[in-house]
């Protein structure tokens, strides 16, 4: 598995802040199809935290 990118960090911070998909993909500037495809390949073990 490859390690989580650091952009996508941010995405895994702010879920776990419990902020929705929308909110994070705006204060993110990036779009809701980026937060929640980031969101799905940690959730399905596709990528993983770390450095």
């Amino acid at each position: 598995m490859e390690p989580l990118t650091d952009r996508e960090l941010d995405v895994v911070r702010l879920v776990a802040l419990g902020r929705t998909n929308a909110e994070i993909a705006a204060e993110l500037y990036v779009s809701l199809s980026t937060v929640m495809i980031a969101a799905w390949a940690w959730q399905h073990g596709h990528a993983q935290p770390g450095s």
